[in-house]
């Protein structure tokens, strides 16, 4: 899948407007007031990776035989464009990949699912010093459909080819508005302010045309059938600070309130409603507008909040324990 990523980046960066203005900011897809300007780009791409022995977290040890995470990516590319009237426009599209093992069947369950990440940002506010901006978004996961071929019933298991057993899937999708600012402390120093609003609908399906799963395998196991709906309100605190003329450090921090309707948790079962996250980046700028960085994100509970359509009734116990993953990264600001 990587190659589709290194083949999307390769056209964007033979394409731009190669004749906007050079910048030195790295904005990514951080929760910021944005410094751009009218003409000015930013390209990106990154890829970010989990696995058992790149576990930051000792997340895949926290669990019994019965499940694990064995592999977890996302692969990214984005733009950040500056247009007329006080506005900007960022999107980010990803592809993310996780393989969960099961000790019964079906026992390797392999989840493709994509990314769009639509910004609109005004600038409300703009001097020396402060930036104040108020921004409205889109958000959307979707799952690949997953069919699975074998069942287990107690310690029967059943096998067939052709024809699947069933097919789990999920999806998510949200408007988001926010207001953000950014307050320069001094000539290497930003701090970053926003609040945010999401509002999901959410979506985790299992189904079947078989009768007998439907009546035996179905009912225990797959998430409710209906779709439900969260609200998300988060508080983001940011850093960007210049420690010499090519390293740059960024961190975030934001924390996530939950509540959710329509949606029936099940009794004895922990409901997750908050997170934390954190992200540090580390960047190197390799020539002019170019930069590599390293990035570091760490949850509280997995990607509660960060990816709604995994967060279900029988998926809920995964989200208990930290969770961390590592990422590369490289951006240009022609």
């Amino acid at each position: 899948m990587f190659r589709y990523i290194h083949w999307a980046i390769l056209f964007a960066l033979t394409f731009p407007m190669l004749s906007s203005p050079c910048r030195a900011e790295m904005e990514l897809q951080r929760p910021l007031a944005s410094s751009i300007q009218s003409g000015e780009i930013e390209l990106w791409g990154q890829l970010d990776y989990f696995s058992p022995s790149l576990d930051l977290t000792n997340y895949a040890g926290k669990f019994s035989r019965s499940s694990s995470l064995d592999r977890f990516t996302m692969e990214s590319i984005g733009f950040h464009y500056g247009l007329p009237w006080k506005l900007n426009l960022r999107y980010a599209f990803g592809l993310m990949q996780e393989k969960v093992t099961r000790a019964t069947e079906p026992r390797n369950i392999n989840t493709d699912a994509f990314m769009h990440d639509l910004r609109l940002q005004y600038m409300i506010h703009k001097e020396s010093g402060l930036r104040l901006a108020a921004e409205l978004g889109y958000l959307r996961h979707q799952a690949k459909a997953f069919d699975f071929y074998a069942f287990q019933f107690g310690g029967t298991v059943i096998r067939r080819k052709g024809r699947p057993f069933g097919t789990l899937t999920g999806k998510d999708q949200a408007w988001e508005t926010a207001l953000r600012s950014a307050w320069k402390v001094n000539n290497d120093i930003w701090l970053h302010l926003s609040g945010e609003l999401r509002r999901y609908k959410v979506e985790a399906r299992m189904q079947s045309d078989d009768p007998l799963i439907n009546l035996f395998f179905v009912p225990p196991i797959a998430p409710q059938r209906s779709p439900w709906r969260e609200t998300h309100v988060l508080l983001q605190l940011g850093l960007d600070w210049q420690i010499s003329r090519n390293l740059k450090l960024l961190a975030d921090y934001a924390h996530t309130n939950i509540t959710r309707s329509g949606y029936r948790p099940v009794a004895g079962k922990a409901d997750y409603r908050s997170q934390d996250q954190v992200d540090v980046y580390l960047g190197w700028q390799l020539a002019a507008g170019w930069n590599i960085y390293g990035h570091g994100r760490i949850y509280r509970h997995f990607v509660l909040a960060d990816l709604p359509m995994t967060y279900n009734q029988r998926t809920s116990h995964l989200f208990k324990h930290p969770f961390g993953m590592l990422s590369m990264g490289l951006s240009w600001t022609p």
